[in-house]
């Protein structure tokens, strides 16, 4: 992954599938309307579900993992429709849902993968330019703006009944089956084991003594304030990293990775000196509230060149399962 700047995106624009990230996880649609108004040319929109998300699932944490399957099958669409397997990921800043979407991309196998570092109002400001958008007039030649819409349109194409069907998903599968001679492959998907870990890694990493870094804000590390989960606390032997604390106004820059790799370095040093006995190293566990939030984590790190690997139950999903739990109030 690397960050890129406008202008650099610019001068290559037709090389890029775009991909805009604008979400709410208050309102889901609103990220919608936040597209309709505001997006780069020629991007389309990614909603939290189906795309960065799945429905909630019996112990599976509040935002569980969508159907990679399904994302590997669209991503392929996009890819013939563009002819190129460079993607460009963005929001109105870096934020947890263009992390989601990096990490999900890497997940898949993909390695040209950006992530714009800018926000709109530093676009208006750097470059004077207008990003409001008339979404009619602007896509009037463009087939889909919606991935989700991409996925409907393949359905409606194949006149696929929806008659005993629960999912857009399960739908989408007939469609897959018929289409499997029309789609060309111009890549390999295969699932990258070492970007996830689940609750058996945690598990393992526990007993190893290994760094798992909670990215949570700390009054919900500790068990303070907990607004979302049942439970207040943290996965036990877990540090807190606040991912907030390395983001300055939507951007990343070189005095917060700077600080990063001071405060990760010593919360590395400080494990290794806890260790009852010093293990070989391992891809350090990075968890959250329900797998959000440590895809920022994930994308700093990486940045600074530590490898990690993001836990994607999560916090939520620790404690659906009834695992032990530690908070700092009595």
């Amino acid at each position: 992954m690397q960050l890129l700047y406008y202008e650099d995106y610019m001068a290559n624009a037709s090389d890029f599938i775009v991909l805009d990230c604008q979400n709410d996880m208050k309102e889901y649609d609103l990220g919608k309307e936040k597209f309709k108004k505001t997006h780069l040319p020629r991007a389309y929109h990614v909603p939290i579900k189906p795309i960065l998300t799945d429905d909630v699932l019996y112990n599976a944490g509040r935002h569980p993992l969508p159907k990679i399957n399904f994302l590997y099958k669209l991503f392929t669409i996009l890819i013939e429709r563009h002819e190129t397997q460079k993607f460009l990921v963005y929001s109105d800043g870096i934020d947890i849902y263009s992390a989601r979407m990096i990490w999900l991309l890497q997940l898949m196998g993909f390695t040209n993968v950006y992530l714009l570092n800018e926000t709109f109002s530093s676009l208006r400001q750097k470059y004077n330019i207008d990003l409001t958008v008339n979404l009619e007039e602007n896509y009037r030649n463009e087939q889909l703006t919606y991935l989700h819409e991409i996925m409907e349109d393949e359905v409606e194409q194949h006149k696929i009944t929806s008659k005993g069907k629960s999912s857009l998903y399960e739908l989408y599968q007939e469609v897959l089956a018929e289409q499997d001679n029309v789609i060309n492959y111009d890549f390999v998907y295969q699932l990258n084991r070492n970007l996830i870990s689940t609750h058996m890694d945690v598990f393992d990493a526990i007993k190893q003594e290994s760094l798992i870094l909670d990215v949570r804000h700390n009054a919900r590390f500790i068990g303070e304030n907990e607004p979302i989960d049942t439970t207040a606390g943290h996965i036990p032997q877990t540090f807190n990293l606040e991912y907030e604390h390395y983001i300055d106004e939507g951007r990343i820059t070189i005095q917060k990775l700077n600080q990063l790799k001071l405060e990760y370095s010593h919360l590395y040093n400080v494990n290794r000196s806890l260790q009852s006995d010093i293990r070989e190293d391992r891809d350090v566990i990075l968890s959250c509230g329900s797998g959000l939030s440590a895809c920022m984590m994930y994308v700093l790190l990486q940045l600074i060149n530590v490898p990690s690997t993001v836990y994607a139950g999560s916090y939520s999903e620790w404690i659906a399962l009834d695992l032990p739990i530690l908070n700092n109030i009595e």
